[in-house]
């Protein structure tokens, strides 16, 4: 039995993996990005998103409510937890990967030779003029 009122110790054995995991991952992965730990960017390497620390929160109380220690069904809150750290995160990746994909086409706007305009840049904006030749057939 994994679930339900009884007490078991695959069912402890498991919300503490769980604990430990949602710490790890939450918390423990991010810094570790931070400080430049050599297994923490190997895994960043192979493809891990590390969230950002302002989520760390949401994790870490998701993992101290995975434990039980409360007298209500807390696992459900932990769900809600995790499931707001993990949004917040996704939006974190989402806003600067369009940040990203927007200055690299910006770099590329501007090293295309088919660009016919001015290009006036200063502190806090970047003006372009660029034509564009489309054919269909």
């Amino acid at each position: 039995m994994l679930t339900g009122p009884y007490t078991t110790v695959l069912k402890q054995s498991l919300e503490y993996m769980l604990a430990i995991g949602l710490s790890g991952y939450g918390l423990v992965y991010p810094l570790a990005i931070k400080y430049k730990w050599n297994f923490a960017l190997w895994l960043e390497t192979k493809g891990i998103p590390a969230p950002p620390i302002y989520v760390a929160p949401f994790f870490v109380a998701a993992a101290y409510l995975e434990l039980g220690l409360l007298s209500f069904n807390e696992a459900e809150v932990a769900e809600v937890f995790v499931g707001l750290g993990l949004s917040l995160m996704a939006l974190h990746y989402l806003h600067f990967s369009e940040a990203e994909i927007s200055n690299q086409n910006r770099n590329d706007i501007v090293k295309n030779e088919s660009y016919s305009g001015p290009l006036s840049q200063d502190k806090n904006s970047l003006s372009l003029s660029c034509t564009f030749n489309f054919t269909c057939n």
